[in-house]
C-alpha cells in the first residue's frame, strides 16, 4: 500500500485519531482530515477502543501542561486507573515526575470486649 501524503498512513490502512478543533464528533467510517491527525492503529485495541484514546490522552497531556509538571515533581493522580488517569500517570512518568510515597499503614485498634466489661442484658436492648 502506498501513502497519499509523504510520511502519512497508507491508503486503506486502519488508523485512529481525532478531528482537529473546531470540527468535533465524527460518526462515520470515513472522514477527511489532515494526515497529522491520525496514527496507524495497532492490532489491539479494537477500533472502538482505539477511538477512545485520543481525547483521553489529550486531556491528560493538557492537564499536566497546565500544571507545569516537569522532572522531579510529585504528581497525585486521582482515579489513576480511569480513562484519563492512566494516561496522566504514564505521561507524568515520561516527564520525569514521580508519585508521592504511599501513606503509612493504619494503626490497628482492637475493638473486642470481654463479658466482664459488657455484661449481658438478658435479651433486652438498652
Amino acid at each position: 500500500m502506498r501513502s497519499m501524503v509523504p510520511g502519512g498512513p497508507a491508503v486503506g490502512a486502519s488508523v485512529y485519531g481525532m478531528l482537529p478543533l473546531p470540527y468535533g464528533g465524527a460518526y462515520q467510517q470515513f472522514a477527511a482530515l489532515p494526515a497529522s491527525a491520525v496514527a496507524p492503529k495497532p492490532a489491539r485495541p479494537s477500533h472502538a477502543g482505539a477511538a477512545a484514546v485520543p481525547l483521553a490522552a489529550l486531556t491528560a497531556w493538557q492537564a499536566l501542561e497546565a500544571a507545569g509538571v516537569t522532572a522531579g515533581h510529585r504528581v497525585l493522580v486521582h482515579a489513576g486507573a480511569g480513562g484519563v488517569g492512566h494516561f496522566a500517570v504514564q505521561f507524568a512518568r515520561h516527564r520525569g515526575a514521580h508519585a508521592p510515597p504511599p501513606p503509612p499503614p493504619a494503626t490497628s485498634i482492637s475493638c473486642a470486649a470481654s463479658a466482664s466489661t459488657n455484661p449481658p442484658t438478658g435479651g433486652r436492648r438498652t
